[in-house]
Order: structure tokens, then C-alpha cells, then sequence
């Protein structure tokens, strides 16, 4: 069965030719992105602003699977996929995305990126 874990990436208009030219690199990657089987949500203007929001729910999120490789080599460095700053302002590509995942462990949680103030993990207790 494996382990599982609920991702949740956000990308910003600002980034998401850096975004694309990740997927791009690997088709299977791509398909976990664009094809529904493989994905739970998929927001292509998140916020109302051409931002995009992907979410995956129950997903081996493993190191050395192509696929996820992909995606977090575009999340560990995006400026691997292009210039390091964006916009006018030149904006830290780091600022324009977010990546949280939430392992079936309570203590297992990882998050990278500096944007999206609203995507965040909240803990309660439910009785």
C-alpha cells in the first residue's frame, strides 16, 4: 500500500513559464499535472489572477519516482527553469509559489516556497 501523503502546489502567473518548462522536461510529470486521473483539484486561475493551484490527495510522493522528481526539481530550485527574478519589482522566483505536503505522521510536514500566505497546515483537535 505505502505511505501517503496530501500535496498541495501553488504556482504564480509570474513563474509558471518556469513551471512549464518543468513539466515539459517529463511527460509523466505533465499528466500528473493536466490529466485528472492522476490529480485530485486543478486550479488554472487560482485566486482570479492566472495563478495555478494543483492538489494531490493520498499520493506516494517518493523520491527517485519520475514524476515527482520532476515537480521538485522545479520546487527545490525554479530558477533552474529560468531567470531567478520576475516582474517589474524582480521578484525572488522563491516568493512566486508554494509546495506543502502532509505526511501520514503528525510531525511530517514540508512546505518550501515564499508566496501564497494562505496556503498553510492547521492543526486542531476534533471531538
Amino acid at each position: 500500500m505505502g505511505y501517503r501523503s496530501d500535496v498541495v502546489l501553488a504556482v504564480g502567473k509570474e513563474i509558471m513559464p518556469h513551471f512549464m518548462a518543468a513539466l515539459s522536461r517529463n511527460e509523466a510529470a505533465s499528466k500528473m499535472v493536466f490529466d485528472p486521473a492522476y490529480r485530485d483539484d486543478l486550479i488554472k486561475d487560482y485566486q482570479g489572477e492566472g495563478n495555478m493551484l494543483i492538489r494531490w490527495s493520498g499520493v506516494k510522493w517518493y523520491e527517485g519516482y519520475e514524476d515527482i522528481d520532476a515537480i521538485q526539481a522545479f520546487i527545490n530550485n525554479p530558477g533552474d527553469f529560468g531567470p531567478e527574478t520576475v516582474g517589474d519589482a524582480g521578484a525572488s522566483v522563491w516568493d512566486c509559489f508554494k509546495f506543502v505536503r502532509i505526511g501520514e505522521e503528525p510531525n511530517d510536514i514540508e512546505t518550501d516556497g515564499g508566496g501564497f500566505w494562505d496556503i498553510y497546515v492547521e492543526r486542531s483537535i476534533t471531538y
